[in-house]
């Protein structure tokens, strides 16, 4: 099993005069394993075009951004710098919370979105080492997107309690935390290590109200008529090309994060 990318990173975009509320909501972010980044510079409110490319460099590494809205927000000409380069790659990924108007029911606002993101943002992911390549721009495309992706890629981890190590105890956490997804092609449709993982979440997945997706890849000459087999799994399907189209990631990302 491999790991994309171990925290959630998440960029608060703040003032400077909001110091203390915002450490407060940094400190809550590290207790839930995240990794918050803020700057307390004063120089900030100063021009300066190598601080913000750095800044920008910065934005760029997160996953996550998290406008903290105040009214010196509102007046920084930095934050709205910061919040207008955010916008022009991924508004989809801020997020706003309001620390001026009760600060404390804005915090557990906050943080039962957070703990949202937080949940479905863990996959577990079932391929065959055979379509490593085919998948990769997938993969690459949903840690860009803020997820973090475990995935088996089948390692020979199969019976006695390495397999439990290795595949079978993540996979249980994906249902109860995240979400499980099986990606299946013509070059794994007969692959034991494969359904035995996806039984194993099929089996599991009432017990944890786990959510499974199943992607299938399409290749040359593959149709999606040729795998209606699956329409009694009774889960989710998705059909994603390879090489996967920007649309097809674009509808992937909308479908995870509207699972409830």
């Amino acid at each position: 099993m491999s790991n994309a990318n171990d925290k959630l990173t998440i960029f608060l975009s703040h003032s400077h005069h909001d110091y203390e509320k915002v450490r407060k909501i940094r400190d809550i972010l590290e207790s839930l394993d995240c990794e918050p980044l803020i700057f307390f510079l004063k120089c900030l409110d100063d021009k300066n075009d190598e601080l913000e490319q750095f800044i920008k460099e910065e934005i760029e590494a997160r996953n996550i951004f998290l406008y903290c809205q105040s009214h010196n927000s509102k007046k920084s000409e930095w934050v709205q710098k910061e919040l207008s380069y955010i916008k022009s790659f991924d508004e989809k990924r801020l997020y706003t919370i309001d620390i001026d108007d009760n600060f404390s029911n804005g915090v557990i606002a906050f943080l039962q979105n957070i703990s949202n993101i937080i949940k479905r943002n863990h996959l577990f992911i079932t391929y065959s080492e055979n379509d490593y390549m085919a998948i990769q721009p997938i993969f690459n495309y949903l840690v860009m997107k803020g997820f973090l992706v475990d995935y088996s890629g089948f390692t020979g981890y199969i019976g006695g309690d390495a397999w439990h190590e290795f595949v079978a105890d993540p996979i249980k956490e994906a249902l109860r935390e995240g979400i499980y997804i099986f990606v299946h092609s013509s070059d794994n449709q007969n692959s034991k290590e494969c359904l035995a993982e996806l039984q194993y979440a099929m089996h599991f997945k009432d017990k944890y109200n786990g959510h499974i997706l199943l992607i299938i890849l399409l290749k040359e000459n593959d149709y999606e008529t040729n795998y209606q087999e699956f329409d009694c799994l009774g889960v989710k399907r998705l059909f994603i090309h390879t090489p996967p189209t920007e649309k097809e990631l674009e509808q992937l990302v909308i479908h995870l994060k509207t699972i409830d």
